[in-house]
């Protein structure tokens, strides 16, 4: 996979960096002392918006018949990686759950350059249910074993998925969108909810604090919302029903959920290495 940084957004994001430091310094100097996650200061929310502002990447794909794609490619609801060891999970009424992402860690940890794990991250989504499946396929097993013939269905009763309209929703079809490139769209932030905190900051606002995040805010970019169906990588959401804080990890992938909701897959980090994901949507 292809990873595209433009001089000018590596420019953008050493700004930003910079700006973030200096901004997570002083307010961890003003806390005096970390408070728990889920924390009602507002100061720890701030602390967190400006901690998981990150940069973010833009996904290029291209449409590939499934009898023809690599079956342990990343690839947008296609035919992934199946095995006996790794069959494709089931949904409560029992039929196989359909897929929605599947992403090769070790590409996403380049552009990063952050350990992320080893192996095929994949994310299913029920068809009678909101229920979800994530795991990640180690790639020693993926190369080892033959994949499983993969099988998909649609159901006529079943419950339509949130997907965007544009969705491809035959993941055996000759419309499969392999993820071929990764582009660097710049330093991201929540610049609607941090402002929002600050606004309600009285009467703690400081001068240095608001000069302070209005440059951030300025060099980083702030997501305004608006139709994205595609999938992006990394950096910061569109917050609707909760933001950064109230999630209190980074984003993996962000990408549009019904008409004009959103999702999230998130990760959790611990002494540099990855131990769990988190799936969320907000529709509206």
């Amino acid at each position: 996979m292809r990873i595209q940084r433009p001089r000018r957004i590596g420019e953008q994001e050493a700004l930003a960096r910079e700006l973030k430091t200096e901004l997570l310094r002083l307010i961890r100097r003003r806390l005096g002392r970390p408070l728990p996650f889920g924390s009602a200061d507002q100061w720890q929310s701030l602390y967190r918006l400006v901690e998981l502002s990150a940069p973010g990447y833009s996904v290029k794909t291209k449409a590939r018949s499934a009898s023809q794609i690599d079956r342990r490619a990343s690839m947008l609801s296609g035919p992934f990686y199946t095995s006996p060891a790794f069959p494709a999970p089931m949904d409560v009424s029992g039929r196989p759950m359909f897929p929605i992402l599947q992403l090769d860690l070790n590409d996403a940890a380049a552009a990063i350059q952050q350990p992320l794990g080893d192996g095929l991250l994949q994310l299913w989504h029920g068809v009678a249910d909101a229920s979800t499946s994530i795991r990640v396929v180690p790639l020693l097993a993926a190369y080892q074993d033959e994949p499983s013939p993969f099988v998909w269905n649609a159901s006529p009763d079943a419950t339509p998925i949130a997907l965007p309209g544009d969705w491809n929703t035959d993941p055996c079809g000759d419309a499969v969108h392999e993820i071929v490139e990764l582009v660097a769209s710049g330093f991201e932030c929540q610049g609607s909810s941090i402002q929002a905190i600050y606004d309600c900051m009285e009467p703690e606002k400081l001068d240095w604090l608001g000069t302070l995040l209005t440059l951030f805010q300025e060099k980083a970019k702030r997501h305004r919302g608006g139709l994205q169906s595609e999938i992006r990588l990394f950096g910061a959401f569109y917050p609707i029903q909760y933001d950064s804080a109230d999630v209190g990890l980074p984003c993996l992938m962000s990408m549009q959920w019904y008409a004009s909701g959103g999702a999230q897959l998130f990760y959790e980090l611990r002494k540099g290495e990855v131990t769990a994901f988190d799936f969320r949507s907000c529709p509206r």
